[in-house]
């Protein structure tokens, strides 16, 4: 079934085992395990599901080097020859759904099965990530609500969208409640996710962050670094430490 997930034939994942971190960890055996613990130390990023994203990405490699298929489906030769797409392929949503968040790709791979067994009809053509989003993901995962039809300016006026708008809003807000989702107020992601990669892995200190940066205070830095670090249940190092020299 996850192997029907990822879209792939490739022997890696015909298991007769449930595919988790728990048990990647056990086929990558304990160099592999060893090699990104200490991958993770180094960089300052030893945190489980960083660890497991390590060694994931260590034995897809492997896979890669070792597959003799001349037209693997899950272009192995690529991944030999090409280190960026090598990268990406360990980056790839399935992983991150397999990696980053366990509970997802199980309610997934149980949609799948239940859609199996009730006999609907099967896609002759892999789905796009949208629909496939619609189709197999949780209620708080996807849409809550179509996209407003219109606005057409010879049957409604601006103020009866705008209030058709701020209905359609109301009623997505009051669905993620309904299902225990928290609303957080959108935050600049990339340029945080940058400040705590710097912060953390390189060891800059905020003032030299927010150095090139007009208008931003060392303790926007810090805000922005603790919450996002909590958010994705990563420690980082006290603030009072000095920068390291890494060299």
């Amino acid at each position: 079934m996850l192997r029907r997930t990822l879209r792939t034939k490739h022997p890696f994942f015909d298991f007769r085992v449930q595919f988790t971190p728990q048990t990647l960890m056990l086929m990558a055996g304990k160099p592999r395990v060893k090699e990104a613990s200490a991958w993770a130390a180094k960089w300052r990023v030893a945190v489980p599901w960083l660890e497991g994203w390590a060694t994931f990405a260590l034995v897809l490699w492997d896979v890669a080097r070792s597959c003799k298929e001349e037209n693997c489906p899950y272009e192995c030769r690529r991944i030999r020859e090409d280190r960026d797409f090598a990268f990406q392929q360990a980056l790839s949503f399935p992983a991150m759904l397999l990696l980053g968040e366990p509970p997802l790709i199980f309610s997934i791979l149980q949609a799948m099965e239940t859609e199996s067994a009730s006999g609907d009809a099967v896609q002759k053509e892999k789905p796009s990530m949208e629909e496939f989003q619609q189709r197999y993901f949780p209620t708080h995962k996807r849409r809550v609500s179509e996209p407003l039809p219109g606005p057409h300016p010879l049957l409604e006026t601006r103020e009866s969208f705008m209030q058709r708008a701020k209905e359609a809003w109301d009623s997505a807000i009051a669905a993620l409640e309904k299902h225990g989702v928290s609303l957080k107020t959108p935050r600049k992601l990339m340029q945080h996710s940058e400040w705590l990669i710097r912060y953390q892995v390189l060891g800059e200190t905020a003032a030299a962050i927010v150095k090139p940066l007009e208008k931003t205070d060392p303790s926007t830095v810090y805000k922005a670094i603790k919450t996002l670090a909590t958010t994705i249940e990563f420690p980082v190092r006290a603030f009072s430490e000095a920068a390291p020299n890494l060299k």
